[in-house]
């Protein structure tokens, strides 16, 4: 059955919002991924913590400290938050066909530019740094008492980057450093995230519009100043601890070891500095990055990946596939790096190498179709011409899916068996290697029953949605 004109133009006209957003198409469908992800991994991570760290507390002949315990509590408190956030995500994209009449006039509107630390953000650019911030105040705060429930004597400190920043070396094989400076350094390099976090929040919700620049910007720009950004905090705090433990008013004033100047001391502090000098180079030069004249939407090209030519709905079923696996790997690879730097820093194997191209290596290869497909606003027209089609409905527990949240769900699904199946070879294996024990006994099997109950909803998701791929045509 065939969709008229006027039932297409209602559907491209549907307003749906997030946090106060309003959501074109493209960044409709980008949040159904993600909220699927959210829907479907976070129940892992959280079954896993609870089942794991429960057990193994309960037959652990030394019990934790109220420190331990509130990281625990908080970790799965920030986890629960999440999936809570993408659920109602979910929810609220599926029922977006119910809601067309709506009032839209206290939206942040598509065309609205808003002024951030001098950048002039587009309304897709706020949504993102407006969805990193709210990410990051979740985060921080179990990060912080990670840190702060640990001491020199845990091992923890030795490896994390925070610990890193306050060591100075005093020879080719000694470093010092400061247990006061460590707690000091954590709280306030978390304080300033939640600040910074908290007037991202506030800049991107409630900025007032402002007209934008005929000469266009290279959106390169900003992903080069938020990280010479985050560096040159590091940075910062590292200068800070040279002059905390070499200098001696200073070091009086904050109660920490004096310690002499050296030449490798002297050496690290020039290093330091001249870094910190290139990355405040690259933060003034990113406001002055200006791009080609404009480039115009490609609607007929002609999309191939490792030769092989991508209709619309396969070049959406790669990228609902490839997104999951990006945000897994590099998560998994930045938590490994920032509490492993002092390892790989001062004492790297060829193990740690390996440990760390591999999943980069996975990471570019799954990115390279993403990029691919995002560049020259591609995947608008991928939707676009999937919209475009015959009318397709399939109904989904209790929820119609049209064709376009079809082959989405479909895609998503068959990415996340494989996911599921790997963190369940890969997770289970390796506790049981390392961990062995009397708890593994209960909690391996009740971890394992619940990812099997997960892969068959994934199971029953296809099969419910295959038929939305069946006999597809094109117009030209």
């Amino acid at each position: 059955m065939g969709v008229n004109g006027e039932d297409k133009i209602e559907i491209k006209n549907t307003h749906i919002s997030l946090f106060r957003f309003e959501l074109n198409q493209t960044q409709t469908l980008l949040f159904l991924i993600l909220s699927l992800i959210g829907t479907f991994m976070l129940p892992v991570i959280l079954v896993r913590e609870g089942y794991f760290f429960l057990f193994r507390e309960l037959f652990r002949q030394r019990p934790w400290s109220y420190r331990h315990y509130a990281y625990f509590i908080t970790n799965i408190i920030t986890y629960t938050i999440f999936l809570f956030l993408s659920i109602y995500t979910l929810r609220k994209i599926l029922r977006s066909k119910n809601i067309k009449n709506k009032p839209t006039r206290k939206l942040i509107q598509q065309d609205r530019i808003v002024r951030w630390l001098g950048f002039k953000l587009s309304h897709g650019q706020s949504l993102i740094i407006f969805c990193l911030s709210l990410a990051g105040i979740l985060l921080i705060v179990p990060h912080y008492i990670y840190i702060s429930s640990s001491t020199l004597d845990s091992g923890i400190y030795s490896h994390h980057l925070l610990y890193v920043i306050t060591m100075i070396p005093t020879s080719p094989t000694q470093r010092t450093y400061s247990e006061i400076l460590i707690k000091k350094v954590s709280f306030t390099i978390c304080a300033l995230i939640v600040i910074i976090c908290l007037y991202n929040l506030i800049a991107t919700q409630f900025g007032r519009s402002i007209s934008y620049s005929k000469k266009g910007i290279k959106k390169i720009r900003l992903p080069i100043f938020i990280l010479s950004f985050i560096i040159s905090i590091f940075l910062i705090t590292r200068l800070f601890c040279h002059l905390a433990m070499f200098n001696p008013e200073l070091s009086y004033l904050l109660k920490t070891p004096l310690t002499g100047y050296n030449f490798y001391q002297n050496r690290d502090f020039i290093i330091t500095f001249v870094s910190l000098i290139i990355c405040l180079i690259l933060m003034i030069t990113s406001y002055f990055v200006k791009k080609k004249p404009s480039e115009k939407r490609i609607t007929n090209y002609k999309l191939t990946w490792l030769h092989i030519e991508l209709t619309p709905h396969r070049a959406l079923i790669l990228v609902a596939i490839a997104i999951p696996f990006v945000l897994y790997l590099s998560l998994r690879t930045l938590f490994y790096v920032f509490t492993s730097f002092g390892e790989f820093l001062f004492s790297i194997t060829f193990y740690d190498i390996l440990f760390l191209t591999i999943p980069i290596i996975l990471i570019i290869f799954c990115y390279y179709p993403i990029g691919k497909i995002l560049r020259h606003s591609y995947l608008d027209t991928i939707v676009d011409k999937i919209v475009g089609l015959e009318d397709f409905e399939t109904n989904w527990f209790n929820y119609q899916l049209n064709r376009l949240y079809s082959i989405t769900f479909l895609s998503a699904s068959s990415g996340f068996i494989i996911f599921l199946l790997f963190d369940l070879a890969y997770n289970e294996t390796s506790q049981i290697l390392i961990y062995y024990d009397l708890y593994l006994l209960i909690s391996s099997p009740a971890i394992t029953a619940f990812v099997f109950l997960l892969i068959g909803v994934n199971i029953y998701t296809i099969k419910k949605t295959i038929s939305s791929i069946k006999s597809i045509t094109y117009k030209n």
